[in-house]
């Protein structure tokens, strides 16, 4: 009876790992930096985030954490509240229409696709907060954002998998009782 219960508090903190993941990721991000302009291009970490767990296993990336996690990045980065909330699920959404067709593609068309929603977004962002502020922003820090982000994926995307591996490997064990 106690290895049951052992057995799913195992499975419900590996089903948290995505999310803890996600929270590290907005930390890193949303961290102030002493660094004069480097906050302004500073990688979106939480996006990829979004995006591989969102591709490959919807389950671990639900729309209310996408929501929360939004929120959160919104708090600390001082933007409008809401708005890191209403572009990662818009996002969120495309991921998981995207899912049908590129779950199975090679890894350099699901990083094209990455690249291109990344975009999407940060365009989508840009123009909100031109028309919320009404002045003119300029655009650079946000492809310099982009760039960088979409360079940081395949690493990232590495990484992914081998916690996804470990996080199989060890939910196998739990349910087969190996």
């Amino acid at each position: 009876m106690v290895t049951d219960h052992f057995r799913q508090l195992w499975l419900l903190a590996l089903a948290a790992v995505p999310g803890m993941v996600l929270l590290v990721a907005i930390i890193i991000t949303t961290i102030p930096k002493h660094i004069d302009g480097l906050a302004g291009f500073m990688p979106a970490l939480y996006v990829p985030v979004i995006y591989y767990w969102g591709m490959h296993h919807a389950r671990h990336m639900p729309y209310w954490l996408v929501f929360l996690a939004g929120l959160v990045v919104d708090a600390l980065g001082g933007q409008p509240m809401g708005l890191t909330s209403l572009l990662m699920i818009g996002f969120l959404i495309a991921v998981h229409y995207q899912h049908r067709t590129m779950h199975k593609e090679g890894f350099v068309l699901q990083w094209a696709m990455f690249a291109l929603m990344l975009l999407v977004v940060s365009v989508s962002q840009w123009l909100i907060m031109m028309f919320y502020q009404q002045a003119y922003i300029t655009p650079v820090g946000g492809i310099l954002q982009w760039m960088i982000t979409t360079c940081l994926y395949p690493m990232m995307h590495q990484i992914f998998e081998g916690i996804n591996r470990l996080l199989q490997n060890r939910r196998y064990q739990l349910l087969h009782g190996r």
